[in-house]
């Protein structure tokens, strides 16, 4: 499930339905995520191993919760 929702956020993102705030955390976190080809030719998305995805779990949870008709969907980086 986590991967499916990774990959959500990157069509939202390449298709400028989401715009992603200057939260230094959460762009570290998007970035150390790793693609990888299954054995069953199925995507799987993760972060590295040692590697945190908190922030990046929570954007994809509110890009999933909203959905593809609200856009753009601009976030702010609270706090």
């Amino acid at each position: 499930m986590k991967s499916e929702l990774y990959l959500e956020v990157l069509a939202a993102v390449n298709s400028a339905r989401v715009e992603l705030p200057d939260h230094p955390a959460l762009l570290r976190e998007l970035r150390g995520l790793e693609r990888r080809r299954g054995s069953s030719g199925r995507d799987s998305v993760d972060h590295a191993q040692g590697s945190h995805d908190d922030h990046a779990n929570a954007l994809a949870g509110v890009v999933d919760l909203l959905g593809a008709e609200r856009v753009p969907v601009i976030f702010e980086a609270l706090g």
